[in-house]
């Protein structure tokens, strides 16, 4: 009885392994079952590799803004540096007149005296454009850059009309 067991075992097993009942030579699936079940992997296989490229693009998109980002805040910071430089020779073309003056006749220093605290107010607000733009995110750089530039140029024309009260 072992023995006719064992045989139907094995002529099972050995049946069964070699059949090709579920696909054509192909690989393909030949049982229209089967067919209808690999059709929404392959649109689920297809939706995966679309969101990949999508995701892929928008990535490549957050790189050069991010690039594009960075250069920015390099020319910013030229630039900044470049307004610096010229409030501090305002700033010493100011102190120098403060300093002259000093030294002038009291007749001439009361009539000067307004000139001088026009021009020191119009350096606080100076200061603090500089202050503002150095803060400033990229989105309203442009605009605080815009604002330091007009503050600038009514320090230096104050600075001049102190000059000529001089």
């Amino acid at each position: 009885m072992r023995s006719l067991l064992l045989v139907l075992i094995l002529s099972t097993t050995t049946i069964g392994c070699g059949s090709k009942e579920g696909t054509d030579t192909t690989g393909h699936p030949s049982n229209p079952d089967q067919a209808e079940a690999t059709a929404p992997h392959a649109a689920d296989d297809k939706a995966t590799e679309d969101l990949q490229a999508k995701r892929a693009d928008e990535a490549k998109a957050a790189d050069a803004k991010a690039a594009a980002d960075a250069q920015a805040v390099k020319a910013h910071a030229t630039t900044q540096a470049q307004l610096q430089a010229s409030f501090d020779a305002s700033d010493r073309r100011l102190n120098q007149l403060k300093e002259k003056l000093a030294t002038m006749p009291s007749a001439k220093k009361t009539k000067a005296n307004a000139k001088v605290a026009d021009a020191k107010s119009n350096e606080t607000t100076m200061m603090a454009s500089i202050a503002t733009l150095r803060d400033a995110p990229l989105p309203q750089w442009d605009a605080a850059k815009a604002k330091a530039d007009a503050d600038l140029e009514v320090f230096n024309k104050s600075i001049d009309a102190l000059e000529k009260a001089l």
